[in-house]
């Protein structure tokens, strides 16, 4: 999910019934954005995660593969989901209105 996913669904689970938070954000048209975007909903903790989620057509999931060693560790990431979301995308989801 990322450190925005994270960030967002601690802050919900902690904040229990006091707080209402959503993310929005993109995931790839693959089966790990359909991973991701199951998981959120039937956690609960996001506000409409279907709504403020976008689902990119012909894009893959954005992902991060963290190698470690007895030393050190090193991290592999690909934002392609991520890296291609946009403001339009975000456009009447809730974040903000645009007047035309």
């Amino acid at each position: 999910g990322g450190s925005a996913a994270n960030c967002a669904r601690q802050m919900a689970s902690i904040s229990g019934d006091r707080l209402s938070v959503s993310l929005f954000s993109a995931v790839g048209d693959d089966e790990l954005g359909a991973f991701f975007l199951r998981t959120v909903e039937q956690e609960g903790l996001l506000q409409m995660p279907h709504s403020t989620i976008v689902k990119l057509p012909k894009v893959p999931q954005s992902t991060c593969v963290v190698l470690s060693g007895p030393v050190d560790r090193a991290m592999v990431s690909c934002y392609s989901s991520v890296g291609t979301l946009a403001l339009n995308h975000l456009t009447g989801r809730g974040l903000f209105a645009v007047d035309a």
